[in-house]
């Protein structure tokens, strides 16, 4: 029989740790493999050993077998999709208001030819 380990929606608590611990609020440039997830929190992992505990180390990375790597790769592929869309949807706004303020800048200089003529 089958219990269900999930932890605020994650596959189990490991996964939901290391995401919290480790990638939460990383900043994204490019798309995430499970194996560059699993490199990034050993490599993250092994600096924060102080004294190179062996100990310690082998139970973090103990820990960490249990993480469900391609949840968290696809967590962070989804953060970038969201960042890409909200960049083009931004770069949209940006461009409309450049040419929004050109088009205000143009009609208020009509003016001044108008009255320039008066």
């Amino acid at each position: 029989m089958k219990t269900d380990n999930t932890y605020n929606g994650w596959y189990n608590y490991a996964t939901w740790r290391i995401n919290l611990e480790v990638f939460d609020g990383m900043e994204i440039d490019e798309p995430y493999t499970w194996e560059m997830c699993k490199d990034y929190a050993e490599e993250i992992l092994e600096m924060q050993c102080e004294n190179n505990n062996s100990l310690v180390l082998s139970y973090a990375l103990a820990f960490i077998n249990d993480v469900s790597w391609k949840e968290v790769a696809d967590h962070l592929n989804e953060q970038l999709e969201e960042i890409k869309k909200d960049d083009e949807a931004l770069a949209k706004t940006e461009d409309y208001n450049y040419y929004d303020s050109v088009a205000i800048e143009r009609l208020e200089g009509w003016g001044e030819d108008d009255n320039e003529r008066n």
